[in-house]
């Protein structure tokens, strides 16, 4: 459970940092570079669940996620993610 409410809260903001900082290497780079760059963040969110999942509790992820994810859908509602 403290896993699932770990991936729930972190997948928003590691996506967002991720897409923003490559966005010239998944435009312009070749196939080798996307597949790197794509298991450099697998990577990153592996580790940073674990960590997330270890210390903090299930509630608190679940809280956290349900007003970022409700955040993300007034963002989206109102044409400012893009």
């Amino acid at each position: 459970m403290r896993w699932f409410s770990a991936y729930f809260v972190l997948l928003p903001p590691v996506c967002g940092v991720a897409g923003l900082l490559g966005h010239r290497i998944l435009d312009t780079g070749g196939y080798w570079t996307i597949v790197l760059y794509v298991a450099v963040w697998v990577v990153v969110i592996w580790v940073a669940t674990k960590l997330w999942a270890r210390f903090i509790p299930a509630k608190a992820s679940w809280i956290l996620g349900a007003i970022e994810w409700a955040g993300l859908f007034c963002l989206a509602l109102t044409g400012r993610l893009s």
